[in-house]
């Protein structure tokens, strides 16, 4: 179903010839695969035996670079040889929150896993306060959802001012914003936005306090784990249905279209500037908790979910479905979800300042999947919230995740893992002895 949405865009970026045939095989070149089709891609099979034997500079220099730059020329594109040739990936300390008695772990920005991070931070200072008692919510009831809902909107729009390339802006500016992430996930200023929660009554979207200036989704996702109790979490993506929707020629591959999360406004932090990254929504992630034994961190779970800005609201609800409802990995990932996002006909009222993420309209949609009790949906309503229930395909937008789970039991002499896989997509989870 999300290869048949594409069709329209590969079909639009790209000639009918071999290359356009690796990706949309059917009917003369125009129709994506169907179920139980063989398929093949041996130009892509070439360009990762260049990676395998180059590196790095098997994909950011020579022949791979050369079709790059030439594709992208005859579409009068400006990226150049020397813009692969002086790309770098950065090594990044991961930040984490507790709640629980563990911790969730998220990469820094400019990775958007600090939403996930804030809105438990908000979760824990409500009920820290008495604002809401989390024991006496039942999973996915109004009320639950409400404080879920709520404090997600805070988090996004907080993301318009903290989401971005922390270390262009130091280079441009002179000014380390490296500290902000330790200040917004401290209780003193997560305290202080909680006040904005009110347990039956939505918050404005353009009534959102403006952060304080001094802080001036194509996924792939997986995990897995070794007999050590090591595990890895990891995502990439071209960012929406086959990212660009242009194929390289002769090595098998598309281009990817992350720079759409970038903002045309001069004023916004995440603001278009060449040798910048954008706001990024892939975010892999880790739990972990306390080892009784050597004091250190232990790992608790692996987990990602993919889905543009969905990420890390199933973060926090696949977390808290492990963690406070007790379900083990699979039904953690089956439960129903909400996923929040803007509202596609009040577009005229976003401000330019972050990416187009659930906050950045006056109005925020609350995605409801089958499941959830019709009557929640009604309270909702009621609360002020503007509630579709999303069914069939369309339920992509509550994306796709896995996670595996170190277990703990009675036998302690052998390592246990727990995996669950989500129903909404085709992955699985695999043991391999």
């Amino acid at each position: 179903h999300l290869w048949t949405l594409s069709e329209s865009k590969l079909l639009r970026e790209n000639k009918k010839d071999k290359n356009l045939k690796l990706f949309l095989p059917n009917e003369s070149v125009s129709k994506a695969p169907k179920k139980g089709q063989f398929m093949q891609n041996s130009d892509l099979a070439k360009t990762l035996k260049l990676i395998a034997q180059h590196g790095k500079d098997g994909f950011y220099k020579g022949v791979v670079a050369d079709a790059i730059v030439k594709e992208l020329s005859k579409r009068n594109h400006v990226l150049s040889k020397k813009d692969l040739e002086t790309h770098f990936s950065t090594f990044v300390e991961p930040i984490n929150y507790e709640f629980l008695d563990h911790k969730l772990w998220e990469i820094p920005p400019n990775g958007s896993g600090i939403i996930a991070l804030m809105a438990l931070g908000l979760i824990k200072n409500l009920d820290k306060s008495g604002a809401i008692k989390l024991a006496d919510l039942e999973h996915n009831s109004a009320e639950y959802l409400h404080l879920i809902i709520e404090c997600l909107k805070i988090s996004f729009k907080e993301s318009e001012e903290y989401v971005s390339d922390y270390d262009h802006y130091k280079a441009k500016t002179g000014v380390d914003h490296n500290n902000v992430v330790d200040t917004i996930l401290g209780d003193e200023y997560l305290s202080g936005r909680a006040n904005e929660f009110k347990k039956d009554e939505v918050i404005e979207n353009n009534k959102l306090v403006i952060p304080n200036p001094m802080f001036k989704s194509d996924t792939v996702y997986f995990t897995a784990s070794d007999s050590e109790g090591n595990a890895c979490s990891f995502i990439n993506s071209l960012y929406e249905g086959f990212g660009s929707g242009i194929i390289v020629p002769d090595y098998g591959f598309i281009l990817q279209n992350r720079g759409g999360n970038f903002s045309l406004n001069p004023k916004a932090k995440n603001s278009l500037e060449g040798g910048k990254r954008p706001y990024h929504t892939i975010i892999p992630g880790m739990i972990t908790k306390p080892s009784t034994q050597s004091g250190y961190e232990e790992l608790y779970a692996s987990y990602g979910i993919m889905g543009g800005y969905n990420q890390p609201q199933a973060h926090i609800q696949v977390y808290l479905n492990m963690l406070h409802f007790g379900m083990d990995p699979q039904e953690a990932l089956d439960a129903p979800r909400i996923s929040l996002f803007a509202h596609p006909e009040m577009k005229h009222t976003d401000k330019g300042y972050g990416a187009d993420g659930p906050a950045s309209n006056d109005v925020t949609c609350i995605g409801i999947e089958p499941g959830i009790d019709i009557a929640v949906v009604e309270k909702l309503r009621k609360l002020g919230h503007s509630v579709e229930v999303i069914s069939g395909d369309d339920r992509k937008l509550f994306g796709r995740g896995q996670i595996i789970r170190k277990e703990s039991g009675p036998d302690s002499k052998h390592l246990v893992y727990a995996a669950g896989s989500d129903l909404r997509g085709d992955g699985a989870s695999v043991p391999l002895v």
